[in-house]
């Protein structure tokens, strides 16, 4: 076994991009093993590979929360808003319902950018902040905003400090 506790697969790949295929669907369940096994927000690094790994590759925003219980421990990501190119229409509103159904105490939320662009808009700033006031109205606490693109992504607490 190795380190981190997951069967290492064998693979029989034929192209580049199969080898590649196999080697982010391994770095996905090493992952997913170190979100399962304890406090999801022991490692935030590990945190932003897991959403960035599984950022939707679409040419369209996509909005999702992770949505996480008193211990930080997942409850589940979810899909809120789909948009076009470069936006989302995201209401502070339906993601608190959302908070509440998930029974959640705190919250990261995260989206992709299709356009390239690994910068927060205005917009995306005025957003978070929406956000974390509505939430904060229902006790649910926002602890960051991850933008991804490609296989990279940039974390608000990383640019501005803690949310």
């Amino acid at each position: 076994m190795a380190a981190h506790d997951v069967t290492p697969a064998t693979y029989d790949c034929t192209t580049d991009e199969d080898k590649d295929d196999f080697i982010i669907s391994e770095a996905l369940t090493i992952l997913q093993h170190r979100l399962n096994k304890g406090p999801l927000l022991s490692n935030p690094q590990d945190v932003g590979n897991y959403l960035t790994l599984t950022a939707p590759s679409a040419a369209r925003e996509e909005f999702r929360a992770v949505w996480l219980d008193a211990q930080h421990r997942l409850i589940r990501v979810e899909t809120l808003a789909v948009g076009t190119i470069n936006q989302a229409a995201v209401y502070p509103r339906e993601v608190v319902r959302a908070a509440l159904d998930a029974q959640a105490v705190s919250v990261i939320v995260t989206h992709n950018h299709p356009s390239g662009a690994l910068e927060a808009s205005n917009g995306d700033r005025q957003l978070t902040e929406r956000l974390k006031q509505a939430l904060a109205l229902i006790d649910v606490r926002l602890l960051d905003h991850i933008i991804t693109v490609s296989y990279t992504h940039l974390r608000a607490h990383e640019t501005r400090g803690n949310l």
